[in-house]
């Protein structure tokens, strides 16, 4: 950050220092380089436009989720029919119609969250167990020796 802040904490203007955070929803934390307190949330750094799809869920023909099945006239007040791209653009999906799924507001989140969660799972297991490897794999007897 190029902008100097007032630290509440050691009542100076400060130039805050930035620290990447891994866990979370949050990007990186301010903290004050003289008290090393936090002082807030750092937003993501602007990144290169994110690409569009050319698709509306209301233009799709499907006025239903296509997870939960609910009809668009069953949906909460704040939810709405989404496009979901089951391979994400940013990472080489098409934008065509056999790469979209429509999905309510509740559904989308759901998705993106497992996906997430799935990600971090397999790539950060403690033991390094699943790197790499099949998430549905049982587990057997034999795995858990020596964890007690």
């Amino acid at each position: 950050m190029n902008e100097t802040i007032f630290c509440k904490y050691c009542e100076q203007e400060i130039y805050p220092e930035i620290y990447e955070v891994s866990e979370g929803p949050h990007y990186a934390k301010f903290v004050c380089p003289n008290c090393h307190r936090f002082l807030g949330w750092c937003p993501k750094p602007k990144q290169a436009k994110k690409k569009h799809t050319k698709f509306k869920a209301s233009k799709l023909d499907i006025d239903y989720c296509e997870l939960c099945g609910r009809k668009s006239t069953q949906l909460g007040k704040h939810e709405t029919l989404e496009v979901h791209h089951k391979m994400p653009l940013e990472e080489g999906g098409l934008d065509e119609e056999s790469n979209i799924l429509v999905l309510c507001t509740a559904c989308h989140r759901l998705v993106h969250w497992v996906r997430l969660y799935l990600n971090k799972h397999l790539n950060n297991d403690d033991n390094g167990r699943h790197q790499g490897g099949n998430f549905a794999q049982p587990v057997t007897a034999s795995d858990n020796e020596g964890t007690k």
